[in-house]
């Protein structure tokens, strides 16, 4: 018989299933689509326009994490504070956390436009002629503005509109890039006169459909407790996009844009289960900090981590032994070697999806100012080891660079969350689930198998999984009982906060 703490965690993985399951989904819409634009890129742009545009498309991260200031993450949190029935608390709270978001990022995106003439670099000059650096900032800006009423969505448990809005920003997005890079050659301004064309519209759809649940007046107070909330997440924010992204700089600094290139179209691949601990995270943290102070809490907490670990482990397998196929279908035969840096990114991002578990327990203490310092001191071992690394390996010194960041970051979070929130989470079993995958993926080099029957590789972790006594009978019993029903409505994120 299942024990009442047993079934209090079954209950909790139907939950965090059903809401990876929908918001999921469609929160890695525009990841995916993002992916099945390279083929687009790689065949329709030279490899040094297509690293120019590698460059400016992480510049855009960086902006986005500038505009942002941790406000999102703020939203979220302040908006639970306030009870269902508090309606106009919460409506102030969307409405100034949408106000302050606009009019930054417009003063950031005027002070850019006015500075970009001065710092686009004489390499780039004959692929941005077209005014791709000025059409990038406006594009950045447009997307940013977007950013909380797709949130509120969210926020309101509106699972259909939310979906709806992801699902046709990534068409848009689609057909926009086909028509402007493809059958118009616009190049790289093409590229990005997709991305405004394609937010604009997104924008004003949010916006109507949030119609009805804005505040006229913005709160003050609401402002300065979700920056002093929100704040604290920037630092992490931009140590994150160093970790990232930084790379790309580097190589195109110290290497060619050509390796950008083959860089960029590998580390996209070896990133997939990036996305999927980052669809798992939208539905995780408001369940989380539902259910945090429950007293089988840490015992859930555990739970979800393995499964969700030992799921990521598997799909990272999967990619890796078939990443030489999966290279040939986004680019062409002269990006063919970026396949061998596919598993370090897996690597890499298994290394993250430990680092983004652990800090659970931080953001239920309220320690976020943790976060900063470990991400801080990673990114600026990655930054070291990049400039180290590049000029003697290349693109294979980045990608370690990427995983030695990660694992300072996970470990030194793993340290830090057990003391302030313990989860009996083992060490031990960690490391025998990333290291049967690694055991497998280094056997099945050793022995190569035509492309259909390399699932075998993947039937024998699932068997070890089970021998390694890393999934239980019990634990089957528990993800049976927690898989989401077809004929059950998904829950609505406000439910989480109850």
């Amino acid at each position: 018989m299942i024990s009442s703490a047993s079934s209090e965690t079954t209950k909790v993985l139907q939950k965090a299933a059903t809401h990876t399951l929908v918001y999921g989904i469609a929160v890695g819409l525009m990841p995916l689509t993002n992916l099945l634009l390279l083929p687009l890129y790689t065949r329709h742009l030279s490899a040094e326009a297509f690293g120019v545009l590698a460059l400016l498309l992480v510049t855009s991260g960086v902006l986005a994490f500038l505009y942002d200031l941790g406000m999102i993450n703020a939203l979220f949190r302040r908006y639970f504070e306030h009870d269902a029935d508090q309606v106009q608390r919460r409506q102030a709270v969307v409405s100034t956390a949408w106000g302050f978001l606009a009019g930054h990022a417009a003063l950031w995106t005027i002070v850019w436009l006015w500075l970009a003439p001065r710092l686009v670099p004489a390499a780039w000059q004959a692929h941005v002629a077209g005014g791709a650096v000025p059409l990038m900032l406006l594009s950045t800006l447009v997307t940013s503005w977007a950013d909380v009423p797709i949130a509120a969505l969210r926020l309101r448990g509106r699972v259909r509109a939310f979906a709806a809005v992801s699902a046709l920003r990534s068409l848009a997005l689609i057909a926009a890039t086909y028509e402007l890079v493809v059958l118009r050659q616009r190049g790289l301004a093409g590229v990005f006169e997709g991305q405004l064309l394609a937010g604009l519209g997104i924008l004003g759809l949010a916006a109507w459909l949030n119609r009805r649940d804005y505040s006229p007046q913005a709160s003050w107070s609401e402002l300065k407790a979700m920056l002093a909330f929100g704040m604290p997440f920037f630092p992490a924010l931009l140590f994150t996009w160093v970790i990232d992204c930084s790379d790309r700089y580097f190589l195109g600094l110290l290497a060619t844009l050509e390796q950008v290139a083959v860089y960029t179209v590998g580390y996209k691949l070896g990133q997939i289960p990036l996305l999927a601990v980052k669809a798992f995270m939208v539905a995780w943290i408001p369940l989380m900090f539902s259910i945090a102070r429950a007293p089988h809490a840490p015992q859930a907490f555990a739970t979800v981590f393995r499964y969700a670990l030992a799921g990521l482990c598997l799909l990272g397998l999967a990619i890796s032994l078939w990443a030489g196929e999966l290279m040939a279908v986004l680019a062409p035969n002269t990006y063919g070697v970026g396949a061998g840096i596919v598993p370090l990114i897996v690597l890499a991002c298994l290394s993250y999806a430990v680092y983004s578990f652990m800090l659970s327990g931080l953001l239920v203490t309220r320690d976020v100012w943790v976060q900063p310092v470990v991400l801080g001191s990673a990114a600026l071992l990655n930054a070291a080891l990049n400039w180290w690394t590049i000029p003697r390996w290349g693109m294979w010194g980045a990608a370690w660079a990427t995983i030695a960041a990660y694992a300072l970051a996970a470990a030194a979070t793993w340290v830090a969350a057990q003391r302030r929130y313990p989860m009996p989470v083992r060490a031990g079993q960690v490391a025998l689930t990333v290291g049967a995958a690694a055991v497998l993926y280094g056997m099945a080099r050793g022995v190569p198998l035509p492309a259909a029957a390399r699932g075998v590789w993947l039937l024998g972790y699932v068997v070890l999984l089970w021998v390694l006594r890393i999934v239980t009978p019990q634990d089957w019993q528990q993800v049976r009982g927690a898989a989401p029903r077809a004929s059950v409505a998904a829950p609505s994120v406000a439910l989480a906060a109850k």
